[in-house]
């Protein structure tokens, strides 16, 4: 019987070619844990900044009614990052559900990955709490950002 690494391989290490959209943050001594390395959280926070400056104009999170919520985030630590430093946050959309967007995004250190993320957020209406179906326009919008979903291979 494999064991749960076995039976669930790591997905290739992306590049940071694969990224149209891309956004610059500098690491912060904030960042750091006890023992000199960015925080887990930190690294959080890069990725929804990514999520975030993609959707900007788009679907303000404090404003938009219907909104893209949070529901599912999965992250692979494949490096240490160190204070100081710039890191480049790569996002492009995997997939669109119907109430969905399947995020695909890297942080990139130095030209080298550092860490993986997949996510996903659902589009919803703020007073039901309940999901919503993308309208076309929307998807039509967030494509545009030059960082779609890629046609099958």
């Amino acid at each position: 019987m494999p064991t749960p690494a076995q039976a669930s391989p790591r997905p290739a290490v992306p590049a940071l070619e694969d990224y149209a959209h891309r956004v610059e943050r500098d690491i912060r001594f904030f960042d750091l844990d006890g023992v000199g390395h960015v925080n887990h959280a930190a690294v959080a926070r890069f990725f929804e900044e990514g999520r975030l400056t993609y959707l900007a104009g788009i679907n303000d999170p404090i404003t938009a009614d219907p909104v893209f919520m949070l529901a599912h985030i999965a992250i692979d630590y494949l490096a240490q990052l160190h204070w100081p430093g710039i890191v480049t946050v790569g996002t492009r959309i995997a997939r669109f559900g119907r109430s969905s967007v399947h995020w695909d995004q890297a942080v990139f250190h130095r030209g080298a990955c550092t860490a993986h993320a997949r996510s996903v957020m659902v589009l919803a209406d703020r007073t039901r709490e309940a999901s919503v179906r993308i309208p076309d326009e929307l998807r039509a919008q967030l494509t545009e950002r030059g960082a779609g979903p890629r046609p099958p291979s």
